[in-house]
């Protein structure tokens, strides 16, 4: 009886004590809701014989068509009293085996009568699912079909009123949708058990033309599948496949508090194979809210509640301003019904946009549990979740496996990517710091597991989430590209507390400025860590990662680390064990003062030989992290900075800083350095020497808690592959009172698309110089290929920005192809088969259109990712940010000085740049050949501490906004001079001493070496000299003079000399 009456079930019994209330006529009304119309044929039409049609059975239930009006042998499929008023229900009696299929000719009446029950199981040979698992086989058995393959534009069963029940019926063909639920009075109806746009057997695609089931115009409380009461749960599913739009469509505000639980949309009965709606499974639109698509979590039969949404174009589809607060909580989307194995939608499982919000897509506090409310979103042909465009906020995504099987143990990835947060959407959360249930397993994608990009795209939260392991977080589940991705001008979002390992691409990537992280675990994946890079629309330069000078442990067991960093930034501390990278934890954090030096001191469990890492978090976001720094014991320390990778054939450069954490000196301090075998030396500053492979530097004192740098240029080895590395080991600082301290190993991955990092992005509009609505933007990417090797198979992306309405390849290099993919009125462009040979530059040209809506003053933002077949999203390339009513700007720039530009070795020389008819004036600063540093961001050049002089330095400046806006400037480092003075001839006894002295000029670095007869030192036969220049003279000298001379330390080829003769 329940299940006849859906949510009227309880009518029965309410009634009855109201009836001892009321009178006696009200009484016998109460009960007359118990009478039955028995259908006992397929025939469609009305007329007086001895058969009672389904047309006949609605009009009867409606009051259309009175019992007096029937002949005798109809009479007798009537029980009790129906009509119009009266809670009536409709069997099914009809002869033969069936299935039994009724084909309307014309449309069927619509049901306005409240409680009406249309029960396609009391046909004989008809049953209810008695399965009692989730995943276990059908039983039900359906023998009525309505085929509406006779009518065209209708829908089979309409329903304009209230607690009505449609169970046990295939309902296929209609040349509309299959049922029609519809207006503020269609509230608390119950589909359930039926087989909704395909056959009886539930195998078989005959599709409704639209959709399977709609509720619009103010429908709602409706139950679609199961009301989860404990009671035949697994009976109420509805198989919703095969349609022509949508499963079940939710259309228009006032159509709130329904629930779709418990159904197969997009599959057949069994749940594993793909019977595709052409649309979504589930489309919700234009206003509704509070629904709720799969389970309540109010803790009865919540496993049972999820929706499998697979094998359809996308899973949901969810849109409007108006659309908030709804819940998607407990559905399997783009799996089978086990969740083990891919029925994926073909394009996204789930796609949010044009402003919905306040939506929750998984557990929300309060749930009975994150396990049944958690959403299985993988095997989808494009990304699992996609939040696009502004005013798409306050949305939480929390608690789903992504990517992931339903055990989380496995990939079942999605084919674009886990989560794409795209074009605007703000104020999103997708995790939780503070609780684990809401966090997210986003692993297994093929491209990256969470992308945050555009411009409006800002205040969003990444907390708390596991990406690129398993749910126990201790196997390996990596998405192919980066871990997560935030770029095209994305900005204020904040990445806490979260898990991000072994992703084949970079763990966290970050092209657009302003945006957090903390507390992050970011480890063992293929890229780098973190890394933070350049944008040619980013106001403010990317925050630098900080250095760590030295970290020590004392004889207590306390932590003592210093660094620089920038003014005033906040410093992120992170430890793990040596050899260990995966048990890498955040230990701390530190301020830097104004001049960016700061300290860390604690008590931890990290000792001598193990390894820190840090961030910097300052005015335009948080850095990438720090090199690796090997703890020692108080003393001397050397470390290495390297380049992540680099193509074979490349020539490199690296950097060696050496400290002394004590508080007392070390003099003749030596640093070694071993080359690794597939490298070949190019050149070391400050005299450093190659002997036997090894490059020696003579650092002489370092100072009592100082500090200095090194660097040095090599080769890399042509005949290395892809992914190869190299490594640098075993390299120390000794001193002659000191023992040997060894720096970390670093190793350098081989990749050829390193060489791509000057690539870049020109704009042009065809159609004038102000940019207007309807006109067409012109972008040129140019892939410039700096290494010896071929580059093949690159694949260029990007989302079409919501102000394009189309795209057209202008120019390309030969074998691109197009493959890029419509997602709900929005572009994802993909053109792959990109080939670009050593030393070569690839064109490809790409016209966008604007809308003929878009705005006066409105930003254009275009950025693309490169991917290979392996490594996805590897390498971001943004395009100047462009403004509708403006022209695109080009300009020119200037350098200051520009000439006779001079510097000591061991000096610093600013220079400025001035950027004409550019709004952003910021450029980047390189070396283009010679030796020293440049702050890339301010213009600073350091000279290096020794080296011959004079030189000459070229240096460059090049527009962030546009690279082709560039210009050059030479610099001058002084030479050295070494002057001597007192008299020009010395003449001494026999045993005597004399003190000379010398300075030197154009260097930082004053020392003087003090050489007799080119010997350092002197030695018995020719005299001694001291290291401040006082020679003695032989008792019994055998010659008659000797040449003194005072060298330079920073510059071994500059000196000066005299000769003392013997008196």
């Amino acid at each position: 009886m329940k299940k006849l009456f859906g949510r009227g079930k309880l009518i029965l019994k309410k009634r009855f004590f109201l009836s001892i209330c009321l009178l006696v006529s009200i009484l016998i009304e109460s009960f007359s809701f118990a009478g039955t119309i028995t259908v006992n044929t397929t025939q469609t039409g009305k007329g007086r014989d001895s058969k009672i049609t389904l047309r006949e059975a609605i009009e009867l239930s409606e009051g259309q068509l009175s019992y007096s009006d029937l002949t005798a042998e109809e009479q007798i499929l009537i029980s009790g009293t129906v009509g119009k008023g009266i809670s009536d229900t409709i069997n099914f009696n009809i002869d033969g085996d069936g299935p039994h299929i009724i084909q309307p000719i014309s449309v069927l009446p619509t049901i306005y009568d409240d409680g009406t029950v249309i029960n396609g199981y009391s046909q004989p040979g008809a049953s209810k699912n008695t399965a009692t698992s989730r995943t276990d086989d059908s039983t039900a058995v359906i023998k009525i079909e309505l085929d509406g393959s006779n009518l065209e534009g209708f829908s089979g069963i309409s329903l304009l009123s209230s607690n009505n029940v449609i169970c046990g019926l295939s309902i296929h063909s209609f040349g509309d949708h299959g049922i029609f639920i519809s207006g503020t009075s269609a509230t608390g109806n119950h589909i359930w058990g039926n087989y909704i746009g395909v056959d009886s057997t539930g195998l078989v695609d005959k599709g409704n033309k639209n959709d399977g089931v709609i509720i619009i115009n103010g429908a709602s409380n409706n139950i679609i599948g199961t009301d989860g009461d404990g009671v035949d749960d697994i009976a109420e599913r509805n198989v919703i496949s095969g349609n022509g739009k949508f499963g079940v469509d939710i259309f228009g505000v006032g159509c709130d508090s329904n629930k779709i639980s418990g159904n197969f949309l997009g599959v057949d009965v069994t749940g594993k194979k793909a019977l595709g709606n052409d649309d979504s499974g589930i489309n919700v639109i234009n206003g509704p809210k509070n629904n709720i698509i799969g389970t309540d979590g109010d803790g009865v039969s919540d496993e049972i509640e999820g929706n499998v949404v697979s094998g359809n174009k996308r899973g949901l589809y969810i849109r409007g301003s108006d659309t908030s607060a709804n819940i998607i909580a407990g559905n399997y989307i783009g799996v089978d019904v086990t969740g083990i194995l891919a029925v994926g939608n073909s394009h996204v499982g789930i796609f949010a946009t044009s402003g919905t919000n306040k939506n929750i897509i998984g557990y929300k506090s309060g749930m009975s549990s994150v396990e049944s409310a958690r959403n299985i979103i993988s095997g989808n042909g494009f990304y699992g979740i996609i939040l696009a465009d502004e005013d798409t906020d306050e949305n939480l995504i929390s608690g789903n496996y992504i990517g992931t099987s339903a055990t989380g143990d496995s990939a079942v990835g999605n084919n674009y990517g886990g989560i794409g947060l795209i074009n605007g959407p703000a104020n999103n959360v997708i995790g939780d710091e503070a609780d684990e249930n809401l966090a997210n397993v986003v692993s297994g994608n093929n491209g990256d597991g969470i992308t945050i990009e555009g411009g409006n795209t800002k205040n969003n939260a990444v907390a708390g989430n596991i990406v690129g392991m398993d749910s126990s977080k201790t196997g390996s589940l990596g998405n192919s590209g980066n871990g997560i991705a935030v770029k095209g001008g994305a900005s204020s979002n904040s990445i806490e507390s979260n898990i991000v390992k072994n992703n084949e691409g970079t763990g966290i990537k970050v092209v657009s400025g302003g945006n957090t992280l903390s507390e992050n675990i970011v480890i063992s994946n293929g890229g780098e860590e973190i890394e933070v890079s350049d944008s040619p629309n980013n106001p403010l330069p990317p925050t630098n990662p900080p250095e760590i000078v030295n970290a020590v442990v004392d004889e207590s067991g306390t932590l003592h680390i210093k660094g620089t960093s920038g003014a005033e930034e906040s410093i992120e501390i992170f430890a793990y064990p040596d050899g260990d990278e995966s048990s890498i934890e955040y230990i701390g954090t530190a301020d830097a003062n104004k001049k960016g030096k700061w300290t860390f001191n604690a008590e931890t469990n990290f000792s001598v030989g193990d390894y820190i890492l840090a961030t910097a978090t300052g005015n335009n976001g948080t850095s990438s992290y720090s090199s690796a720094f090997k703890i020692s014991s108080p003393g001397l320390s050397v470390s290495l900075k390297a380049p992540f990778s680099a193509g074979a054939g490349d020539e490199i450069s690296l950097k060696i800083t050496y400290a002394n954490s004590k508080s007392e000196s070390f003099s003749n301090v030596f640093i070694s350095l071993p080359l690794p075998i597939s490298t070949t030396f190019v050149s070391a500053s400050d005299f450093g020497v190659l002997e036997e492979n090894v490059i020696t530097w003579e650092i002489g004192t370092v100072s009592a808690n100082g500090s200095g740098e090194l660097s040095f240029k090599v080769k890399i080895s042509d005949s290395l592959s892809e992914g190869d590395k190299i490594t640098f080991s075993k390299y120390s600082i000794v001193s002659s009172k000191s023992g040997t301290a060894y720096g970390n190993d670093v190793s350098i991955l081989i990749s050829s698309v390193s060489n791509l990092v000057s690539s870049y992005i020109s704009v042009k509009d065809v159609n004038g110089k102000k940019i207007k609505a309807g006109d067409i933007i012109r972008y040129s990417v140019f892939l410039i290929n700096k290494g010896n090797s071929a580059i093949n198979g690159l694949i260029l992306s990007t989302f079409l920005a919501e102000v394009f309405q189309s795209y057209e390849l202008v120019s390309y290099p030969d074998g691109l192809s197009d493959d890029s993919v419509l997602e709900g009125s929005k572009y994802f462009l993909t053109f792959s088969g990109i080939n670009v040979n050593g030393g070569e530059t690839a064109k490809v040209v790409i016209d966008m259109k604007l809308k003929s809506s878009v705005k006066e003053k409105k930003s254009i933002r275009t950025g693309f990712s490169l991917s290979t077949d392996e490594i996805s999203n590897f390498y971001d390339l943004e395009a100047p940010k462009l403004k509708v009513g403006k022209k695109i700007p080009s300009g020119s720039i200037k350098i200051e000085p520009s000439k006779k530009a001079k510097v000591n070795l061991g000096g610093k020389k600013k220079f400025k740049a001035f950027i004409k008819k550019l709004k952003l004036k910021r450029v980047v600063w390189e070396i283009v050949s010679g030796n020293g540093s440049i702050d890339t961001n301010n213009g600073i050049y350091k000279a290096p501490m020794r080296g011959k002089t004079p030189q000459k330095v070229k240096i460059r400046a090049y527009s962030v906004y546009n690279p082709s806006i560039n210009k050059s400037v030479l610099l001058k480092i002084n030479p050295v001079r070494v002057e001597m003075s007192g008299k020009k001839k010395i003449k001494l006894k026999p045993g005597n001493k004399v003190k000379l002295k010398a300075k030197v000029k154009n260097a930082s670095k004053k020392k003087i070496i003090w050489e007799v007869n080119n010997i350092e030192g002197g030695n018995s036969e020719i005299g001694t000299i001291s290291s401040k220049g006082v020679y003695t003279m032989p008792e019994s000298p055998s010659f008659s003079s000797v040449t003194v001379r005072a060298v330079s330390f920073a510059d071994k080829t500059k000196y000066a000399e005299k000769k003392i003769k013997v008196k």
